[in-house]
Protein backbone atom coordinates (compact mmCIF):
# COMPACT_ATOMS: atom_id res chain seq x y z
CA UNK A 1 0.00 0.00 0.00
CA UNK A 2 1.32 3.88 -0.47
CA UNK A 3 1.53 5.68 2.35
CA UNK A 4 -0.34 9.00 2.64
CA UNK A 5 3.45 10.60 1.45
CA UNK A 6 3.62 9.06 -1.78
CA UNK A 7 0.37 9.63 -2.49
CA UNK A 8 0.59 13.39 -2.29
CA UNK A 9 3.80 13.39 -4.45
CA UNK A 10 1.66 10.36 -6.75
CA UNK A 11 -1.01 13.28 -6.81
CA UNK A 12 1.44 16.28 -6.74
CA UNK A 13 1.53 16.14 -10.83
CA UNK A 14 -1.82 15.67 -11.32
CA UNK A 15 -2.49 18.54 -9.44
CA UNK A 16 -0.21 20.77 -11.81
CA UNK A 17 -2.52 19.15 -14.53
CA UNK A 18 -5.55 19.29 -13.33
CA UNK A 19 -6.65 23.34 -13.96
CA UNK A 20 -5.66 22.82 -17.47
CA UNK A 21 -6.84 18.71 -18.05
CA UNK A 22 -10.55 19.76 -16.37
CA UNK A 23 -11.35 23.25 -18.90
CA UNK A 24 -10.14 21.09 -21.72
CA UNK A 25 -12.04 18.46 -21.02
CA UNK A 26 -15.02 20.10 -20.57
CA UNK A 27 -15.34 22.10 -23.62
CA UNK A 28 -16.31 20.09 -26.45
CA UNK A 29 -19.20 18.71 -24.22
CA UNK A 30 -20.07 22.68 -23.50
CA UNK A 31 -19.79 23.67 -27.07
CA UNK A 32 -21.84 20.49 -28.42
CA UNK A 33 -24.22 20.68 -25.48
CA UNK A 34 -24.82 24.44 -26.48
CA UNK A 35 -25.40 23.45 -30.25
CA UNK A 36 -27.69 20.91 -29.18
CA UNK A 37 -29.64 23.56 -27.33
CA UNK A 38 -29.88 25.59 -30.42
CA UNK A 39 -30.40 22.88 -32.98
CA UNK A 40 -31.99 20.48 -31.58
CA UNK A 41 -33.50 19.08 -34.32
CA UNK A 42 -30.32 18.43 -35.81
CA UNK A 43 -29.44 16.40 -33.17
CA UNK A 44 -32.33 14.70 -33.05
CA UNK A 45 -32.05 13.54 -37.22
CA UNK A 46 -28.67 12.35 -35.79
CA UNK A 47 -30.44 9.97 -33.54
CA UNK A 48 -32.75 8.69 -35.80
CA UNK A 49 -30.68 6.04 -37.86
CA UNK A 50 -30.55 4.31 -34.31
CA UNK A 51 -34.17 4.77 -33.82
CA UNK A 52 -34.67 3.43 -37.20
CA UNK A 53 -32.77 0.61 -36.62
CA UNK A 54 -34.62 -0.06 -32.71
CA UNK A 55 -37.82 0.40 -34.96
CA UNK A 56 -37.19 -2.39 -37.60
CA UNK A 57 -36.62 -4.90 -34.59
CA UNK A 58 -40.54 -3.91 -33.67
CA UNK A 59 -39.55 -1.97 -30.91
CA UNK A 60 -41.19 1.37 -30.06
CA UNK A 61 -39.57 4.37 -30.73
CA UNK A 62 -40.61 7.69 -29.64
CA UNK A 63 -41.82 10.52 -31.51
CA UNK A 64 -39.43 13.14 -33.01
CA UNK A 65 -40.65 15.88 -30.78
CA UNK A 66 -39.48 14.37 -27.90
CA UNK A 67 -36.24 13.70 -29.27
CA UNK A 68 -35.72 17.10 -29.63
CA UNK A 69 -36.85 17.40 -26.24
CA UNK A 70 -34.40 14.64 -24.97
CA UNK A 71 -31.76 16.45 -27.16
CA UNK A 72 -32.30 19.81 -25.70
CA UNK A 73 -31.90 18.84 -22.22
CA UNK A 74 -29.02 16.60 -22.89
CA UNK A 75 -27.09 19.47 -24.37
CA UNK A 76 -28.37 21.57 -21.42
CA UNK A 77 -26.81 18.99 -19.13
CA UNK A 78 -23.54 18.80 -20.75
CA UNK A 79 -23.41 22.72 -20.89
CA UNK A 80 -24.06 22.93 -17.51
CA UNK A 81 -21.70 19.98 -16.33
CA UNK A 82 -19.30 20.76 -18.66
CA UNK A 83 -18.97 24.68 -16.99
CA UNK A 84 -19.01 22.57 -13.60
CA UNK A 85 -15.99 20.84 -14.34
CA UNK A 86 -14.47 23.72 -16.09
CA UNK A 87 -14.59 25.70 -13.44
CA UNK A 88 -13.77 22.87 -10.13
CA UNK A 89 -17.57 22.92 -8.71
CA UNK A 90 -17.80 19.46 -7.82
CA UNK A 91 -15.31 18.14 -10.39
CA UNK A 92 -16.08 14.34 -9.47
CA UNK A 93 -19.71 15.02 -10.18
CA UNK A 94 -19.36 16.59 -12.80
CA UNK A 95 -17.02 14.47 -14.68
CA UNK A 96 -19.06 11.62 -13.74
CA UNK A 97 -22.42 13.59 -15.18
CA UNK A 98 -20.75 13.82 -18.67
CA UNK A 99 -19.10 10.80 -18.78
CA UNK A 100 -22.42 9.31 -18.52
CA UNK A 101 -24.00 11.16 -21.14
CA UNK A 102 -20.95 11.10 -23.23
CA UNK A 103 -22.29 7.02 -23.46
CA UNK A 104 -25.34 7.94 -25.93
CA UNK A 105 -23.68 10.54 -27.59
CA UNK A 106 -20.95 8.50 -28.66
CA UNK A 107 -23.54 5.75 -29.91
CA UNK A 108 -25.16 8.13 -31.99
CA UNK A 109 -22.74 9.85 -33.10
CA UNK A 110 -20.58 6.81 -34.16
CA UNK A 111 -23.24 4.69 -35.69
CA UNK A 112 -26.02 4.86 -38.78
CA UNK A 113 -28.70 2.56 -40.39
CA UNK A 114 -27.79 1.65 -44.33
CA UNK A 115 -30.76 -0.54 -45.05
CA UNK A 116 -31.62 -3.19 -42.22
CA UNK A 117 -28.03 -2.94 -40.90
CA UNK A 118 -26.47 -0.83 -38.71
CA UNK A 119 -23.19 0.31 -39.06
CA UNK A 120 -20.70 1.63 -36.40
CA UNK A 121 -17.59 3.98 -37.52
CA UNK A 122 -15.05 2.69 -35.66
CA UNK A 123 -12.99 5.46 -35.00
CA UNK A 124 -16.08 7.94 -33.54
CA UNK A 125 -16.39 5.38 -31.34
CA UNK A 126 -13.19 4.60 -30.02
CA UNK A 127 -12.77 8.45 -29.77
CA UNK A 128 -15.86 8.69 -27.67
CA UNK A 129 -14.68 5.81 -25.40
CA UNK A 130 -11.14 7.72 -24.70
CA UNK A 131 -13.32 10.76 -23.58
CA UNK A 132 -15.25 8.97 -21.58
CA UNK A 133 -12.20 6.93 -20.10
CA UNK A 134 -10.19 10.33 -19.35
CA UNK A 135 -13.52 11.86 -17.60
CA UNK A 136 -13.44 8.74 -15.41
CA UNK A 137 -9.96 9.06 -14.65
CA UNK A 138 -10.85 13.02 -13.80
CA UNK A 139 -13.49 11.89 -11.38
CA UNK A 140 -11.41 9.29 -9.61
CA UNK A 141 -8.57 11.95 -9.64
CA UNK A 142 -11.01 14.70 -8.07
CA UNK A 143 -12.27 12.12 -4.70
CA UNK A 144 -8.53 11.29 -4.49
CA UNK A 145 -7.86 14.38 -3.94
CA UNK A 146 -10.77 15.10 -1.88
CA UNK A 147 -9.73 11.97 0.25
CA UNK A 148 -5.82 13.32 0.70
CA UNK A 149 -6.82 16.64 2.01
CA UNK A 150 -9.06 14.95 4.83
CA UNK A 151 -6.08 12.63 5.56
CA UNK A 152 -3.82 15.79 5.91
CA UNK A 153 -6.12 17.57 7.96
CA UNK A 154 -7.14 14.77 10.44
CA UNK A 155 -3.97 13.05 10.85
CA UNK A 156 -0.35 13.28 11.79
CA UNK A 157 0.90 11.05 9.00
CA UNK A 158 3.44 9.49 10.91
CA UNK A 159 2.58 7.53 13.85
CA UNK A 160 -1.12 7.52 12.91
CA UNK A 161 -2.18 8.47 16.17
CA UNK A 162 -3.80 11.64 17.85
CA UNK A 163 -2.06 14.33 19.90
CA UNK A 164 -2.34 12.72 23.16
CA UNK A 165 -0.76 9.42 22.19
CA UNK A 166 -4.18 7.63 21.51
CA UNK A 167 -5.21 5.67 18.45
CA UNK A 168 -8.64 7.04 18.78
CA UNK A 169 -10.02 5.95 15.04
CA UNK A 170 -9.59 9.89 14.49
CA UNK A 171 -6.81 11.99 13.30
CA UNK A 172 -4.58 15.01 15.13
CA UNK A 173 -6.95 17.43 14.11
CA UNK A 174 -10.01 16.21 15.62
CA UNK A 175 -8.27 15.20 18.68
CA UNK A 176 -6.77 18.35 18.83
CA UNK A 177 -10.29 20.30 18.63
CA UNK A 178 -11.77 17.77 21.29
CA UNK A 179 -8.91 18.81 23.85
CA UNK A 180 -8.94 22.31 23.18
CA UNK A 181 -13.16 21.97 23.88
CA UNK A 182 -12.12 19.98 27.39
CA UNK A 183 -9.67 22.56 28.30
CA UNK A 184 -12.00 25.48 28.17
Amino acid sequence: SISNAGLFETMGFMSVLLPFLRPLAAVPFIIDGLDAVVNSDEHAQRAQGLLEYAGSYGLTTPPVALVEKAATATGALSVVAGTALSLSIAPAASAYTLAALNVPVTLINSTYFNGRQLVVALTPALRGAALSAGLLALGVAACQRRKLRRVAANDDGATGQCCNGKAHGHGLGRCCRRRRKEQD
